[in-house]
């Protein structure tokens, strides 16, 4: 029976765990105590849960080292450190995220020691390629001439659990979410690089119509224009290159104003004991809110 090592044990990884079971591996869900990791195996006789903390070196390279695969659905910067301990260990490696700068710096010696670090292999980054490839590859074989790409994906609330302003519900890590949303974006617009600052990602959304769907909002997607050699188009015959997210109406707005009002701003701690959200706010906008 394979043995495959899971790292994390968040809102993306449910799906996973009872994937792989059902498929008949043996699989260790290894995460930090009181991730909830023992209810998601649910006393499975081929499922184990380890509390541990990736940090531990030792104790990361020797789970990594007892498995066939590696799987991390930690926060992207942890990545590295699994990845680490699977060249060490000479384990495949899969994760769901953007290759970082950190993770490609360890490409050269992975190869060399014949080891996969296998990334975006998630619903975007990762479904989204499949798709894309799957078009592209079928204009390819018609002998179609690509001089442009434009793709849209975006994980949305149910309709009828759509029940918020903000029209999105988190479905994954919490903080990377808030992450991206002070990320900037590049794309090809007619042979033309355009550059999208952090302010302004959601400042000017795309309406865009699905069909059975309706009507929803787009913005940029990070850097579109990197995906240009990883799709194998030609460089001087594609003139536009547009990697979208999906979100209702009204999401970009929202974002926009929280944007201009510092709510994604990370590097001014707050002490939050005793203080009611209320207060926060007040502390944050530098003025009262009166009572609704």
């Amino acid at each position: 029976m394979k043995k495959v090592v899971l790292f994390g044990a968040g809102l993306v990884s449910p799906p996973l765990i009872r994937y792989l079971l059902d498929g008949g591996f043996h699989l260790t869900v290894a995460s930090l105590p009181g991730s909830g990791a023992r209810k998601l195996v649910d006393s499975h006789p081929n499922a184990r849960v380890l509390p541990l903390d990736v940090n531990d070196r030792d104790a990361l390279r020797e789970q990594v080292a007892a498995a066939d695969v590696a799987v991390s659905l930690l926060p992207a910067p942890f990545h590295p450190l699994v990845a680490r301990a699977c060249i060490d260990s000479g384990v495949h490696l899969v994760t769901t995220s953007y290759v970082s700068p950190e993770m490609r710096a360890l490409d050269a010696e992975a190869r060399d020691k014949d080891v996969l670090l296998l990334n975006e292999m998630g619903v975007d980054p990762g479904i989204d390629h499949m798709s894309a490839m799957k078009v592209i590859h079928g204009e390819q074989e018609k002998g179609s001439k690509l001089v442009g790409f434009s793709s849209w994906c975006g994980g949305l609330p149910a309709p009828e659990a759509n029940d918020n302003p903000f029209g999105y519900k988190v479905s994954w890590s919490p903080r990377a979410v808030l992450l991206a949303a002070r990320s900037s974006a590049r794309y090809l617009l007619d042979g033309q690089i355009v550059d999208v600052p952090p302010e302004k990602l959601f400042t000017d959304p795309a309406v865009v119509e699905i069909p059975d769907i309706g009507t929803l909002e787009g913005y940029p997607n990070r850097d579109s224009v990197s995906y240009l050699d990883t799709y194998g188009f030609d460089n001087g015959q594609v003139r536009n290159m547009f990697r979208g997210t999906l979100r209702n109406q009204g999401h970009c707005q929202l974002r926009t104003q929280h944007s201009q009002l510092g709510l994604f701003d990370d590097a001014t701690e707050h002490d939050l004991t005793g203080t009611t959200s209320k207060a926060l706010m007040e502390t944050l906008f530098g003025a009262p809110l009166e009572d609704t």
